[in-house]
């Protein structure tokens, strides 16, 4: 049965860059998702994201939107100058 999604491969490299450019290395968000990529651990992705619900909702947004573009191959464009996260030197890497 095909239901004409054709099958793609996606790298945890590229949401890693993505999360840095967002959130910025320093931030504690970034290192946790940071470790949980790197461990590929289900239970630490998990803390991941429940912690991403102690952060405002705006953040929140933006990263729930770059986790679905990074999943979906869609374009990412996040509100780093509304947000005001990150270092400029993250942000220019993607």
């Amino acid at each position: 049965m095909s239901y004409g999604i054709a099958p793609r491969i996606v790298g945890i490299d590229g949401l890693r860059e993505r999360l840095r450019a967002l959130l910025g290395a320093d931030s504690l968000l970034f290192r946790r998702f940071d470790r949980a990529l790197t461990t590929r651990d289900p239970a630490r992705v998990t803390a991941a994201i429940d912690a991403l619900a102690l952060y405002p909702a705006e953040l929140r947004r933006a990263v729930e939107d770059l986790l679905l573009s990074w999943l979906l191959d869609g374009p990412v464009e996040p509100p780093l100058g509304r947000l005001g996260l990150g270092r400029s030197e993250d942000r220019n890497r993607s």
